[in-house]
């Protein structure tokens, strides 16, 4: 008799110090983030796929050459010299959709892109309007800071002045 309670003693003893060393384990992991925490930041394109052809971002000057998220659900698309568009955006955690509402088009439904964030890498593709549907943009992380003024000149003060 005594046997068996100190099997069921040794087995329990066992079970606990397992279980207490696989919470442990996940205490010490970070947390995932999520796609709302990942996106903010300014991201430069990287390549840009129609179909399964690669386009050249140097052919064309009006080409999209950054996109910035604020933390505030708002981006911002340029080119080298000005910006292209903006507007709100918006994101499906569950199924990885990023939704952008264009400012410049109040009567067009948003545009939805799968998204998917590795590290500094973020990869776009259109979903469901003919607009974007074959498009694939690949984007790396420039900035973490999203919605700061970037300076364009070599002021170290702050003035706004241009510097010659």
């Amino acid at each position: 008799m005594k046997t068996h309670r100190t099997i069921r003693f040794s087995l329990l003893l066992g079970l606990s110090l397992s279980t207490a060393t696989l919470f442990a384990q996940e205490a010490n992991k970070p947390p995932i983030k999520k796609l709302i925490e990942k996106v903010p930041g300014v991201w430069k394109v990287t390549e840009v796929n129609d179909g399964k052809k690669k386009i050249s971002q140097t052919v064309d000057s009006t080409a999209i050459e950054s996109i910035e998220f604020t933390r505030e659900a708002k981006y911002i698309i340029r080119n080298k010299t000005q910006q292209l568009d903006s507007g709100l955006y918006r994101l499906n955690e569950q199924q990885k959709t990023l939704y952008l509402e264009s400012r410049l088009s109040n009567d067009t439904p948003p545009a939805e892109w799968s998204i998917d964030v590795n590290g500094n890498t973020l990869t776009m593709t259109g979903k469901s309007s003919e607009a974007t549907k074959n498009f694939k943009y690949t984007l790396t992380r420039i900035s973490h800071k999203a919605g700061k003024e970037k300076r364009t000149t070599n002021d170290t003060k702050g003035t706004g002045k241009k510097i010659h």
